[in-house]
């Protein structure tokens, strides 16, 4: 199920994210919001039917004047019309306030010169729908997989990057030039980045002020090398908004392990039985738009492990701390060098 909202700022898909592009409660005055709601395959009608009862059940609470108005893609109008994503729905889509696309099958749509348009995808590049704006957010009396709090909001581009019908103006960007060989594309852009990055810091300042791209320039140098400038470039323009750095490998090893960087110090740190143990885990990611992680473990532990060798324990190893809580969060720093086992 994906939700469209365009506010009068940029085009984003759902950009309704914690705070973002959010309508104030409406007066008598107020115009009614207008929303395409788009039935496609398999599920999508009893999805569709779900969220038309929520949004009427919020319109009654909130006063919000949601009008619907219904159309199909898919299967039915390949089958009726000759299309799955026929002409007149992008026309109802640009004029509407919002999107509500049901679930569709594409993978079982004919080629596109056979009328086989993923309707997704024809919105998102129709509409040029850049910004993936995605909220996660934790709330009281519902279990989760990791400690504490969390409110982020993951800024995404959407136009760019590997999928195949994103990087090229005119053919797919994935290819076989042999029956052996398969290739593919990937297109990042400096307008492209430079968007979304103003999109990421536009949001931060309605939020907590704080932007972590993500990203992968170890490896990818050119591309992720371009998009980080970008990203760097916006950050100058914006000094009030906290901007930060983080390998993407070493934000999903730390958010599996439970906790991120910058949460390790002396002072959240307790000794028992032997062992350090952390008490305090804060999300310290709010808005992550899109590395430098093994070095900010590493540092961290040193600095720890400085801080009891000054206080008292001189047989606090740094690099050793280091190396073993890289092994704990399953991070791969450089390789640490002892006559004895880790201990």
């Amino acid at each position: 199920m994906t939700l469209e909202f365009r506010e009068n700022g940029p085009r984003t898909d759902a950009s309704e994210a914690s705070g973002a592009g959010q309508r104030a409660a409406p007066d008598g005055d107020a115009r009614p919001v207008n929303l395409l709601v788009i039935d496609g395959d398999g599920t999508s009608t009893e999805l569709v039917n779900a969220t038309l009862l929520v949004l009427r059940k919020l319109g009654a609470l909130t006063g919000l004047d949601f009008r619907f108005e219904m159309q199909r893609v898919g299967l039915q109008t390949l089958d009726e019309v000759g299309t799955t994503f026929p002409a007149a729905v992008l026309e109802a889509a640009r004029a509407a306030d919002g999107v509500i696309l049901g679930p569709v099958s594409h993978n079982d749509y004919p080629a596109a010169s056979q009328g086989g348009l993923n309707p997704s995808g024809q919105l998102r590049q129709q509409l040029d729908l850049y910004a993936n704006i995605r909220p996660a957010k934790s709330h009281a009396g519902v279990p989760m997989r990791l400690p504490g709090s969390i409110d982020l909001v993951v800024v995404r581009e959407n136009t760019e990057g590997f999928y195949s019908d994103r990087s090229m103006y005119l053919g797919p960007g994935e290819f076989m030039p042999t029956a052996d060989v398969a290739m593919s594309f990937r297109k990042i852009t400096r307008g492209g980045s430079m968007r979304i990055a103003e999109c990421a810091f536009g949001l931060a300042l309605r939020r907590r002020r704080k932007v972590t791209a993500v990203h992968k320039a170890n490896v990818l140098r050119v591309t992720d090398g371009l998009f980080l400038d970008c990203v760097r470039q916006v950050a100058k323009a914006y000094p009030e908004v906290e901007y930060e750095e983080q390998l993407i490998d070493a934000m999903t090893a730390l958010a599996r392990a439970g906790f991120a960087h910058g949460d390790l110090s002396p002072y959240n740190l307790l000794v028992h039985h032997g062992r350090l143990v952390m008490i305090d885990l804060p999300q310290i990611v709010d808005v992550i738009s899109h590395p430098n992680g093994r070095g900010f473990l590493e540092r961290d532990a040193k600095n720890v492990a400085i801080w009891f060798a000054r206080a008292g324990h001189p047989e606090a190893d740094p690099e050793l701390l280091a190396h073993l809580l890289a092994k704990e969060a399953r991070l791969a720093l450089p390789s640490y060098r002892s006559n004895s086992d880790d201990r």
